[in-house]
């Protein structure tokens, strides 16, 4: 656990690349008729990238979680806690004073002091991450302890596969009402994949289990496409079985993370000071890139510029080279490196 693992390092890379990917097929997803080429087309990446908060989640977990490594009180509320919370004021601070402070005065407009208030505490669309972050971090102290014993560590998954994933996709509302009838939310929300993320990084899985969690996550991916198209064509709107904490996204993830995990090590080790340098740049890109998608249909260059199935791919790579050089340079700046 103390050698730095540069597979997951380039798990790291490849989740803030499905983050850009989400929100720019997620862009225009509801304004096309869900029979619709178009819709298709943005369904289809759209799908790809839904495992991208999880393995986040999962990435966080295998590091914090683990009971060995020291957790103050102190380290809690300031190294983790406090970061996190200044990060999300931060930045939530700058889009709302971009948006709603800087662009009406520059379009001639009454700036929306207002309005950018409330904005900055409730936060853009993205940094919603921040605040369910901060939530795991504030239970590490419990899941820690958790995950210092095997067998209660598989018990709360076992649980969290039970109660948060398996109980609320069963067609029986009896079922279903067992969870309010008995007050249970210990296991929902994110903390399953946060503690499933060190729990994976300390067993050993045999080649024919992960063969079995591979196809797993092939099915996983073809019920987030073709399952979707059927339940819009049966409701007459658009749809996607998008929730991660539904079984195809959960099954999409952990296919993810443990490829990377037994198969991207060789691969990244070679480049292992260029994966190191873009690693650490992922949460800047995360913060940057709604910026840098806007900025670029400003002049532009969006996903309707061409076909969506160019557009998409191609503006999703943009965006995340243009967010990965602007997150390096911030680092390279006193205070800022800090926030990013």
């Amino acid at each position: 656990m103390k050698e730095r693992d540069y597979g997951i390092d380039l798990l790291r890379i490849f989740a803030a690349f499905l983050v850009v990917l989400i929100h720019l097929s997620a862009e225009n997803w509801g304004s096309y008729a869900y029979n619709s080429t178009e819709w298709f087309v943005c369904h289809f990446f759209d799908s790809i990238g839904r495992s991208a908060v999880p393995l986040f989640v999962m990435i966080s977990g295998m590091f914090l979680l683990n009971p060995n490594k020291e957790l103050t009180w102190g380290m809690l509320w300031h190294k983790y806690c406090k970061r996190i919370a200044i990060i999300f004021v931060v930045w939530s601070a700058f889009y709302a004073g971009v948006f709603y402070v800087l662009w009406p005065i520059l379009q001639g407009h009454p700036a929306g002091w207002g309005t950018a208030w409330q904005m900055t505490w409730k936060g853009h669309y993205h940094l919603w991450y921040c605040k369910m972050l901060l939530g795991l971090y504030l239970l590490m102290p419990f899941l820690k302890k958790i995950t210092a014993e095997k067998a209660l560590m598989e018990y709360f998954l076992i649980l969290c596969a039970v109660f948060t994933v398996i109980i609320p996709v069963l067609p029986f509302q009896v079922v279903k009402g067992f969870m309010s009838d008995t007050f249970f939310y210990f296991t929902l929300g994110f903390t399953g994949y946060f503690v499933l993320g060190y729990y994976l990084k300390t067993v050993m899985l045999s080649g024919k289990t992960r063969g079995l969690i591979y196809l797993a996550g092939i099915i996983g991916l073809l019920f987030t496409i073709f399952g979707s198209v059927a339940k819009a064509y049966a409701v007459g709107l658009p749809y996607g079985y998008y929730d991660p904490q539904l079984p195809n996204v959960v099954s999409m993830t952990i296919a993810i993370f443990v490829f990377f995990q037994y198969h991207a090590g060789k691969v990244a080790n070679r480049y292992s000071k260029v994966v190191s340098a873009l690693s650490g740049c992922t949460l800047g890109i995360y913060l940057i890139h709604p910026m840098v998608m806007v900025v670029l249909q400003k002049v532009g260059i969006g996903v309707g510029m061409c076909p969506l199935y160019i557009s998409i791919p191609l503006v999703t790579v943009l965006t995340f080279i243009i967010s990965l050089c602007l997150a390096w340079c911030m680092k390279k700046l006193p205070f800022i490196k800090n926030l990013v």
